[in-house]
């Protein structure tokens, strides 16, 4: 009792939430913080990978099936994912999903026992990042341009004065003799 009791009160103080899925079955069960990450309380997420994979953003789902599938036939002790879920709300959270993978005897998959974080604020992060290294490259490229352009113009410039500078230092020579 003890034990549950624990057990209850740290997925309560995560900013996660864990899970355990049977693949046989394709039964889950929710722990902890689902309704902090994606919106929905405990009673009203279905106990069923189904429901849970209808809610992955359509292009990310092949590639979340794939990993944890992967896993399961290399032998792996687990897997972690990273996708877009679809919040109660309607947006989208980045979220990440790591799970154990528990086999029997023979190796085969019985149960994954995981949790989904949110790295949302991670991957803002990371779009602002790459959105300010790309200005910083756009802005880099025209500064080189601008230096090729005033270059080209001080060439031009020095060549067509060479011609008259030179006949009047040669003139201005010439009258101080």
């Amino acid at each position: 009792h003890a034990s549950e009791e624990r057990f209850r009160l740290v997925t309560g103080a995560m900013a996660e939430f864990l899970f355990e899925w049977e693949p046989a079955t394709n039964r889950l069960e929710w722990f902890g913080g689902l309704e902090q990450v994606l919106g929905f309380s405990l009673d009203e997420a279905r106990p069923d990978i189904a429901w849970y994979e209808s809610r992955v953003h359509p292009d990310d789902l092949a590639g979340a099936r794939e990993g944890a599938r992967a896993a399961f036939g290399s032998g792996a002790p687990g897997y972690a994912n990273e996708y877009r879920f679809r919040h109660r709300d309607g947006h989208y959270v980045d979220v990440v999903d790591r799970g154990r993978i528990v086999r029997d005897a023979t190796g085969n998959v019985v149960r994954v026992v995981g949790g989904v974080t949110d790295i949302s604020e991670r991957r803002r992060f990371e779009r602002e990042r790459e959105a300010l290294l790309e200005r910083e490259r756009e802005a880099r490229v025209a500064a080189e341009a601008a230096v090729r352009a005033r270059d080209e113009v001080l060439g031009i410039i020095s060549h067509d004065l060479r011609n008259p500078l030179g006949a009047i230092a040669l003139c201005a020579g010439a009258l101080l003799e």
